[in-house]
């Protein structure tokens, strides 16, 4: 065995040799006698066979502890497994990664009076976000907006605010093989000033197949700026910036979404 998890029920034990998890029923451990065993297939190849292996845990219980969460690098997916069932029964792909271990982060709702659900998340940055609700049984898939004010965390030791990139598109359904253009404003959210000569403000074009394309700014006026990329086929586009001299990194910046189709 490599691995041994729990969950409430079931103790799952992974061998580097084997594509094949097997669950031990807790209940019957410490009573005398053998021991019951089922198993399902957690991928097609061997655990084993990972580029690079890892000393941190391939398995992780589920929330519900009834369910867990599988990797598998050489298949490059990691599959979800509900206990009862003879098989995963869901699939999550790595974008051609080899997940080397998993962990699972608990953001679930809990009733805290009768019918009120809440939970608690902890934003890094002030902005407005969209907000997805999804309740699986009844369907229901809503979305909202949430306002996040400046806090004291955001505030450097030279007492400044935060930068803000404001990005706009002439349209967000673009055709393929067309230049992209996009236009930047950098504004200091203490003055509302636009922030100008910025030399390091650069573009991230992001397609959900992996394709990517980095992009340098031209400032055509005072703390506006400009940048294109060319989308090489049909699919949605992410664009991210970045301003290392400011400490903005892609992930620190909120994104947008085009949409590259063929003409016609």
């Amino acid at each position: 065995p490599e691995q041994i998890m729990f969950t409430l029920n079931l103790a799952y034990v992974r061998s580097k040799g084997s594509e094949i998890v097997l669950m031990i029923p807790l209940e019957h451990v410490g009573k005398g006698g053998p021991l019951s065993v089922v198993d399902f297939s957690g991928g097609h190849a061997p655990f084993g066979l990972a580029a690079t292996p890892s000393l941190a845990d391939g398995m992780a219980a589920a929330p519900s502890g009834i369910a867990a969460v599988v990797a598998n690098p050489a298949d490059k997916s990691i599959y979800y497994y509900r206990e009862g069932m003879a098989a995963p029964i869901g699939e999550f792909t790595n974008y051609g990664r080899e997940p080397r271990a998993v962990m699972v982060v608990d953001r679930s709702l809990e009733e805290t009076t009768p019918g009120v659900y809440s939970t608690t998340v902890q934003v890094m940055r002030s902005g407005t976000f969209d907000v997805a609700f999804l309740l699986d049984s009844p369907r229901v898939v809503h979305c909202f907006d949430l306002e996040v004010a400046t806090g004291p965390s955001e505030v450097d030791p030279d007492g400044k605010a935060p930068m803000r990139i404001e990005t706009s598109i002439d349209e967000r359904e673009v055709p393929v093989g067309e230049p992209v253009l996009v236009r930047l404003k950098v504004r200091d959210e203490d003055t509302g000033q636009l922030v100008t000569n910025l030399r390091d403000l650069s573009v991230l074009a992001f397609a959900t197949n992996n394709w990517q394309s980095r992009a340098t700014t031209t400032e055509l006026e005072d703390g506006v700026y400009e940048a294109t990329f060319v989308p090489p086929h049909p699919g949605i586009y992410y664009l991210f910036c970045k301003v290392p001299s400011l400490g903005l990194r892609y992930r620190d910046t909120p994104y947008s979404i085009v949409e590259a189709t063929i003409k016609p």
